[in-house]
């Protein structure tokens, strides 16, 4: 069987006739899988809605998260003070 791109189209003729002789001729390589694909890619979409209800967040909850308020600046000022706080009454 050719192996190289430029003799593709004689790969997939022989490969076809191959098929053709193992089934006796009742399937030809290369016929419409359009029903498949649609199969395949409903089962995907069931399966991104079920990690989506897995992991339980929306987009609005990951906004919500984002926007909570907590910068790193202002949490380093804290952290800071109470490193203060802790050393004066280590004194």
């Amino acid at each position: 069987m050719p192996m190289s791109p430029s003799k593709a189209s004689r790969s997939w003729q022989l490969l076809t006739k191959a098929v053709n002789q193992i089934n006796g001729g009742a399937a030809t390589v290369g016929t419409d899988n359009s029903d498949v694909l649609a199969e395949m890619n409903a089962k995907f979409d069931r399966l991104l809605a079920m990690f989506a209800q897995l992991l339980g967040l929306s987009a609005d909850q990951i906004t919500a998260i984002q926007n909570s308020g907590m910068d790193m600046p202002t949490m380093y000022k804290k952290m800071a003070k109470d490193q203060r706080l802790h050393d004066m009454q280590a004194f």
